[in-house]
């Protein structure tokens, strides 16, 4: 007999609805062979990890007691610090466009966000520290810095071209659909070589960026331009379309020619027009991704 507890709130449970081992030494019998079992196959570490903590028996005299072997939760890791940069960088960004009507500071704490982004995964691989918490934690940080910060910016730009702040409140689609891709990457094992639809900092730095570019040369959109670029990033986030990913399992030229090529236009777009480059960067991206999808066997 085994079961497990909440970390959370220390609440048991135990299969088909019996008693606790504690309370009937009898369902306990063969607790220890079956928890032995679960070591070796390394389910029970995969249980702590996942926010578990599993019971097992003690033999104290003549009754059978409990010992709950408590999990250990490393909040405050090298990886999780970059992480929580990143997401005050989003914060930033956010209050760049609310409080200052700043869209060229949110444009740079949102490219600092991506930074972060970026960093706590390599520094986690470097040193070895995945963990559960890492993983949530990432999520909701991406979900501000690449999620309700690039949404902000949509919004201000419509009330700066002249839009009904009520009706404003659409592009805020842009939000939903990252959290529904965010939650979407957390559970999809399909994910770890390429990104099945548009990752949320490409989007974030295509809208803040643009937001750089109207408010420094003074550029006028259109109302519906808004609201369908909008639209189309939405579909694109949650969309089933793979897209490559700039991630490297080994540093040859063979197997990673789109990688390679794609980052060297983008330092030589960047060199030429600067952050200018950004948008057409993430747009060039896109395409070359759906030209792959479409030319591939699979598809």
């Amino acid at each position: 007999m085994w079961g497990f507890v909440s970390y959370y709130n220390d609440t048991a449970f135990y299969p088909n609805n019996q008693e606790s081992p504690a309370s009937n030494p009898d369902t306990a019998v063969g607790f220890l062979e079956i928890l032995r079992y679960l070591r070796i196959s390394g389910t029970a570490e995969n249980a702590r990890e996942g926010g578990l903590c599993v019971f097992e028996k003690n033999v104290a005299g003549s009754f059978y007691g409990l010992i709950i072997e408590r999990m250990k939760i490393r909040l405050f890791t090298i990886p999780n610090m970059i992480t929580l940069c990143n997401l005050l960088a989003g914060c930033a960004a956010v209050i760049s466009v609310v409080g200052r009507h700043d869209l060229s500071w949110a444009f740079a704490f949102v490219a600092l966000a991506a930074v972060f982004d970026f960093m706590d995964g390599f520094v986690a691989r470097l040193t070895k520290s995945y963990s559960a918490v890492g993983k949530e934690l990432d999520s909701l940080a991406d979900m501000v810095s690449f999620g309700v910060a690039p949404a902000a910016v949509l919004y201000e730009l419509f009330i700066l071209n002249g839009g009904d702040p009520y009706w404003g409140f659409v592009v805020f689609i842009l939000a939903a659909c990252s959290a529904l891709r965010l939650g979407k990457f957390n559970i999809d094992e399909n994910q770890t070589k390429q990104f099945i639809g548009l990752p949320t900092p490409a989007c974030a730095l295509f809208f803040v960026s643009c937001g750089y570019m109207v408010q420094k040369y003074a550029i006028s959109l259109p109302l519906w331009g808004i609201i369908v670029g909008t639209l189309i990033f939405s579909v694109l986030l949650i969309c089933n379309v793979p897209m490559f990913a700039l991630k490297f399992s080994h540093y040859r030229f063979a197997g990673n020619q789109v990688r390679y090529v794609f980052l060297a236009a983008a330092i030589v777009a960047l060199g030429i027009a600067g952050l200018s480059a950004v948008p057409f960067i993430i747009v060039a991206y896109i395409l070359i991704s759906l030209i792959i999808a479409w030319m591939s066997p699979r598809s």
